[in-house]
């Protein structure tokens, strides 16, 4: 995995993240926007996945940009409370709230996230039977997802 260069949305470049390795069939350059090419740019899942294996190897993340990557999971959250996997738009579902809230744990700095309204949206998923889908009014998969982001949400 490689921490993706800050992209430009909306006047903005200091929103980053990582990105998955390069299977795009384009090289990683330094000297390079990564948001030149599409769909090259950082994921909420890969950088959970990359601060996650660099803390479980010891590392102390000072080499991370830390505010590049909340900016990023700022600019993720959409208005119902959820969260896009990438800043270009994508699917939006509970796995990418669980990926937000992982990040700002492990970055000890929740003020990206309108805590609020991943709760809303959270309760907005429950179903008649009181399990939990990845999106309102969708069969229940979401349980682990949501009871992980909640406890994280609510705990710390």
């Amino acid at each position: 995995m490689f921490m993706a260069l800050p992209i430009f949305l909306g006047g903005s470049s200091d929103v980053g993240g990582f990105r998955g390795a390069s299977f795009l069939g384009m090289p990683f350059d330094l000297t390079k926007r990564s948001a030149g090419v599409c769909n090259d740019c950082s994921h909420v899942a890969m950088t959970y996945t990359a601060l996650a294996t660099l803390l479980i190897l010891g590392d102390d993340l000072s080499r991370v940009d830390k505010r590049s990557v909340l900016q990023g999971i700022k600019k993720l959250q959409l208005a119902d409370g959820s969260f896009a996997a990438t800043a270009l738009g994508s699917e939006s579902d509970m796995r990418f709230v669980y990926c937000a809230c992982c990040v700002c744990y492990m970055l000890n700095d929740w003020s990206p996230i309108d805590q609020d309204r991943v709760a809303q949206f959270i309760l907005k998923c429950q179903n008649y039977d009181y399990g939990i889908g990845q999106r309102p009014y969708l069969e229940a998969h979401g349980e682990k997802c949501t009871v992980l982001s909640r406890a994280l949400l609510y705990i710390f």
